[in-house]
Parts: structure tokens; sequence; C-alpha cells
């Protein structure tokens, strides 16, 4: 699911598996004998070796397996570790991932092998014992990946929903209140889980998409709540009931103006939020389609219950949503925006006073938080994700210590000649191209039919059609590899072996080196294997980036233009949303690639980042920032179109919103920030950054770089093609101004 079903390296995989039968390694069972097994032989053991062929056809015979390999036959002393006492055996699967992991716990069983009961009489004889194997390989590992992401989710919670809980109640001073944000994150997760459900039978969902899920589903439900509450608490407060006037006629009256005003917040955060999810959809990956179809789910249900659910509640709740007030320091915030916001009216006048040093200064800080990025060194999570106590990354770690082939990373070529390939011309011009592929910078050897039959010059490679006959007429033993398996009429299989981890740059150079040597005469090669399968994902998101980019961009552009009236205000926003984006893809590539915060953060750094890490960041944080963007940008359009004061605009909205924004964003920091505990380096390296980048929004970007670039470009912030109407509207407030008190909204 995380992988491209139309690159190369997919399409080879499957053509290698409908021509040789080869199967992924689905299932890598270790066996280590125990030191009193009394076998001094260890694999080497004949009596060991019939009961490991007894498990492994065993094995084999099981409906859902596709093949097993094991250390018998032609190429088996490679899967015997040096000290002889360790041996593994690779099960394929037929199936989809869901089926082949609920297979597992019987495979399990089956692979008990059954060691020999040492003689009678012999000194120290036992009698006979089983060796349960460890389970590695990738569905052994997405089966712990999956466990550990749910892990992860619910210490998430435990972390998260406490410490939301008290803030929500310090922001809103009452409990009551504080419950309201809850109520409708709840049931937007909820919701979403239902709507995944249903889509499952053409949606792959995961662990990893419910985490993103619920992070994402928490921490906007509780912005949207955040931003109807308040609205509505001020103007409740800025209106107070004439004498004789009922309550709850005030009181529904702020209602409805709550919903007219941040409530068409909600509605363009939500659009934007979900626009920017919909550009995961132009990557193939199933992965990231199913987050941006379960995103975009969480944040449109989010918006609409915010819109529909959340004022029928705030109307039944009535006076009684301030219940369960904790201290009078409450009272004197709900009372009046200004005595809380001077502290936000110093930042703006400060940021407004002298607007070029503080743009200047805020993003030199941001370009050089952003330069570790021209760093990354993208790759995909594997076993090394996992803590070193889990089973399969024990198992991986076995067999690159003792296991000395294992050590060694092979790319397979797929090679399709254009006719039978037993002919003298075409093994001719086959030899040719292995020796090319040989004489390649970083290949320790090149395993083919050559080395089957261990020819080593072209002339002998052409005279082994007659011998390529009778092996490819002789059957091959029952679990012993032959001919048939590395050549098939017109096709067969090469192993170019390195020394380079796959996800090194010396190994993609390798990949890089293969594709652009020119194929056998009259053939063409694919290739495929974990290292061709990362450079094809590498590629593949290289090339699709610019596409998501420019859907997001375009998309967020009309959606704001819409919400402002304005040009410049939206590229605006999109500019400095990518500042502070990249700033954090940098602080990311500088803690958990370069190994920084280790100790503290609890992982272990591979000196690679998660490639679809940074695009699930930007899909997610750059909708997310609009939020407070379209908040603060909302009000100061609302301020400027009553005074035609640029200056006075931009002051008096970020005082009335700063706390506000504040608030948000710490909710929402303290929401990322916990799934930073998790166990699963994926999982706790998006809650890091997706935490940090919010922070920075919310602080350098929101309250220091918007008012000062906004004080620069003064009236061309409300520049458009219809921009005269705009200040039309501007001069009609101000003279209705002249006729009543001012509104200091």
């Amino acid at each position: 699911m995380f992988y491209d079903p139309s690159a190369e390296s997919t399409r080879a995989k499957a053509l290698a598996h409908e021509l040789f039968g080869e199967g992924d390694p689905d299932i890598v069972a270790l066996y280590r004998l125990p030191a009193g097994a009394g076998i001094r032989a260890g694999f080497d053991d004949g009596a060991l070796r019939a009961s490991l062929a007894r498990t492994l056809e065993r094995v084999r015979q099981d409906p859902a397996v596709t093949g097993v390999l094991g250390a018998l036959g032609v190429g088996g002393e490679r899967l015997v570790s040096r000290d002889r006492r360790s041996t593994f055996a690779v099960v394929s699967l037929r199936g989809e991932p869901g089926a082949k992991a609920a297979v597992v716990p019987r495979l399990q069983r089956l692979l008990q092998l059954e060691l020999p009961a040492a003689p009678a009489g012999a000194a120290g004889s036992a009698p006979a014992a089983t060796v349960q194997p460890l389970l590695g390989g990738l569905v052994a590992s997405g089966r712990s990946l999956t466990h550990l992401a749910r892990q992860s989710l619910a210490l998430g919670e435990r972390i998260a929903l406490p410490l939301v809980a008290v803030l929500l109640v310090v922001i809103f001073g009452s409990v009551v209140a504080a419950l309201l944000p809850l109520t409708i994150g709840g049931l937007s997760i909820v919701l979403t889980l239902g709507v995944l459900d249903l889509l499952s039978p053409v949606v792959t969902v995961d662990a990893f998409v419910i985490n993103v899920v619920t992070i994402l589903g928490l921490g906007v439900a509780i912005d949207y709540a955040l931003f109807l509450v308040s609205r509505y608490r001020e103007e409740v407060a800025r209106h107070p009931a004439a004498e004789g006037e009922p309550d709850r006629v005030i009181r529904r009256a702020a209602l409805v103006r709550a919903v007219e005003t941040a409530g068409r917040v909600v509605l363009f955060s939500g659009i934007t939020v979900a626009a920017s999810l919909a550009g995961l959809l132009v990557f193939p990956q199933p992965f990231l389609r199913s987050v941006a179809i379960g995103g975009m789910a969480v944040v449109l249900l989010a918006s609409s219950l915010a819109l529909i659910v959340l004022p029928a509640l705030i109307a039944i709740l009535g006076p009684r949503l301030e219940r369960g007030r904790l201290s009078r320091l409450f009272d004197r915030r709900r009372g009046s925006a200004r005595p809380s916001g001077r502290f936000w009216r110093r930042i703006a006048v400060a940021a407004t006073r002298r607007p070029a040093v503080v743009c200047i200064a805020v993003t030199a800080a941001l370009l050089v938080l952003a330069a570790p990025f021209r760093r990354l060194q993208p790759s995909r999570s594997d076993v090394r994700a996992l803590p070193r106590k889990e089973e399969p990354r024990r198992v991986s770690e076995s067999l690159a210590r003792d296991f000395t082939a294992v050590t060694l990373t092979p790319v397979a070529l797929l090679v399709s000649m254009d006719g039978p390939l037993i002919d003298e011309a075409r093994l001719a011009s086959l030899f040719d191209y292995v020796e090319r592929v040989r004489q390649l910078p970083g290949v320790e050897r090149v395993e083919s039919i050559f080395s089957f039959a261990r020819v080593h010059d072209r002339d002998a490679a052409a005279a082994l059609t007659a011998t390529l006959e009778r092996h490819a007429a002789r059957p091959s033993a029952a679990g012993q590899p032959g001919l048939g398996s590395i050549l098939h009429d017109r096709h067969t299989r090469l192993r170019v072996i390195s020394r380079a981890p796959p996800d090194s740059p010396e190994a993609q150079r390798l990949v890089g080196a293969l594709h652009a040597l020119p194929p056998p005469a009259g053939g063409k090669v694919l290739l495929y294997g974990q290292a061709a399968a990362l450079h094809d994902f590498a590629a593949g998101l290289r090339a699709r980036a610019p596409w998501m980019l420019l859907v997001v961009a375009a998309v967020m552009f009309v959606v704001l233009f819409f919400a402002f009236r304005t040009v410049v205000l939206p590229l605006k926003a999109m500019l400095m949303t990518a500042l502070s984006l990249t700033a954090s893809f940098g602080a990311i590539v500088f803690v958990f690639q370069d190994g920084r915060l280790q100790s503290t953060l609890g992982y272990e750094a591979v000196g690679t980042i998660d490639a679809t890490l940074p695009v699930v960041m930007f899909a997610v944080v750059f909708g997310l920032s609009m939020d407070y963007e379209v908040l603060i940008l909302g009000r100061i359009r609302e301020i400027y179109l009553r005074t035609g004061d640029n200056r006075q605009a931009i002051v008096d909205g970020l005082t009335q919103t700063g706390r506000l924004v504040t608030g948000a964003a710490a909710i929402m920091t303290v929401v990322f920030a916990a799934f930073a505990a998790a166990s699963v380096l994926f999982v706790k390296a998006l809650g890091f950054g997706m935490a940090l980048a919010v922070v920075l929004d919310a602080t350098l970007v929101r309250l220091l770089l918007v008012p000062s670039t906004m004080t620069l470009l003064g009236r061309l912030n409300w520049w458009a093609p219809s921009a005269g109407r705009l200040h039309h509207l501007a001069r009609t407030a101000r003279r209705r101004d002249l006729c009543r008190p001012a509104d200091h909204a």
C-alpha cells in the first residue's frame, strides 16, 4: 500500500511472480537451536534437516501459502548461519495484506520445528523438544507496526485528552463550555471511522490512517468549536439586554451573529483544510490516498457539526453554558476583549511600527530553521522503525549479523528477450550485459544462469544451449529450486548483489546506473526489489509533488479569494505558510535524520526520513495553518471595511484574535505533541513535526510576520480586479459610522 501500482518495480515484481512463482518474503521464520539441544553439528545434522524438511512441507500444504524457501537444495547453504546453529525459512502468502495477517497465528503453529531425540543411553539425552521460530518479514512487521500504532493512538489519547480538557477549561472558563469542543471532536472521529469502515472494500485503511484521522479530527473540531463559542460569548457581552428584553432573545441574536461571522470562518477553514488534503489524491500510493480520504472526511464532518450541532447545543444550554466556573478571573475575560487583549495589542503595535525589521528578522529565522531540509534523505519506513524489542526487528538484526548472504543487498533484474533465451546469439548478448553490470561501481557479484552453470567466458556462455535444455527438462525436487526458478522461455532473472543498504545513496546510485545501462541486444530490462522500489517511490513523489502543490495552491487561492475578495492576501498567506512548513521540515531532518534528541524523545535514528512524512505533514499543516489565517484576516477585514484604516484594522484584528489563536494553537500543539510519545518512529516524527509547525505558525508567522507584511503592503492587501467595490464598501461603512456609536467588533 506504500508503493505505486504502476511503477516499474511493482510491474516487474508481479511479472516475476507470474513467471517464476517468486513471492514476497511475507514471513521469515528464524530458527535458533537452544543451548541444551545436544545437536553438535547444528543444522548440518541429517536428522535435524529431515525434521526441517517435514516442517516446511507441512507449511507448504497450507492453502494460504504460495511458496516456501528453506535450507534445502540448491542455494540452501546461504540460509544457514556461520555457526551452523541458526537457519531461516521464507514463506510467501496469497491474498491481500489483511488476509495474510489473519493466517499468521496458524502458520506460527505449523512452523514449530521438532528437534530429533538424542539416541537412547547417550550422555545428556533428553526427550524430543520443539523450537518456536521468531517471525519477521513483511507481514509480521506489518502486524507489529499496526499493533504499536494502536498502542501509540491509545497512549496519545491518554496524554492529550486530560491536558486538552484542562486547557479548554482555562480558555473557556467553565466546565460545561469546555465539554462542547470535546463533544464535537468525538462525534467527528466516530462518524469518520464509520465512513472509513463503509469505504473499506475500496479504500485501504490501516492503523496509521486512523492515527492521522484521530489527531486531525480532535484538533480541528476543538478549533472550530473554540471559534464559535468565543465569538458567541463576545456577542453576548457586547450587546447587554435592554430593560424588559428577555435574556433568551439576546442570546439567540448573539448566536445568530456568531454563526454569521465565526461560522463563515469555520466554513472556509473546513474547505481549505479539505482542499489541502485533497492534494494527496494526485499520488497513486494507496496509503496517501487513504490519508486524504480519511482526513477530508473528518475535517468536513467537524466543520459541519460545528455549524449545525454546536449552535443547537449552545441554544439548548443557554445560560447553563457558563456553569462550572472555576474563578471570577474568567468573568473578567468574558466581559471584554480589551483587558485580555493588551498583550496582543502591544505585539501588534510593535510589529506594525517597524514592519521591515520584523519581516526580515522573522524570515531569516525561518530560513535558518529550514536549511537542514536540503540534506533530506528520503526513504520508506521499514523494520528499523520498530523498537529493538519487537520480534521482526530482532529477526532482521539476527539475519544481518549471523548470515553472510543476508548482509548484502540484491537488486533484482527481469530480462526479457525477443525470443527463446536458449539460443547462442541471445545467450552471448545476455553474457555481455551481465559483464557490463558486473563492472558497475558497488556491485559485489551478479547471480544469473551463468553462475548457475559456472560459466565465466562468452564462448562458453553461447555454448550453454544443450546444457540448459537438459536442466530445463529435468523436474526439480520438491522444495528445491531448479533452473525453472531463474529461466522461463525468453525471460530470466538476475540478482545484482551490493554491500550498500537499500536506502543508502550508494544503493540508489547503483539503481540509477542500472536504469541507464543499455539492455542486451534484442531485450529489455525491468528492475525490482527493495532498492529499486525505493528509487521508484522517491522518483514518483518528486514527479507528482509539483502537481500536488499546483492543485492545493489553485484551490486554496480560489477559496481564500472568495473569503476575502482580494488577490494579494491569498498569495501572501500561502507563501508564509509554505515558509513556516519548510522550517519545520528542516527541524525534522535536524532532529530525526541527524539523530539529535534521541535519548530525550526515545527513538533510534536511521539516517533517513520516511518520504511520505513531509507529504502528509504538508497536506495536514498547510490546511490547518489557514484556520488561523482565515480567523485573523476575517476579523481584520471586518474592521477594515468599517474604518478603511489598514494599520488600525491590523492592530485591532490581532488584539481581538491573538488570545484565541494562541489558545487554539496551544490545544493543537498538545494534541500533536502527545503523539510524539509513540514508539513507532513515523508517528513520533509526525506528531513532533506537526506540533512544531503549529507553534511556528501561531507565533512567528501569525503574530509577527502577518502584521508586518500587511503593514508594508498597505492598501495593496485589498487589491483585486474589483477592488474598487471593496473600497466603496469601506467608504459606505465609514459614512454609516458617523450616524451611530462606534462598534469595536
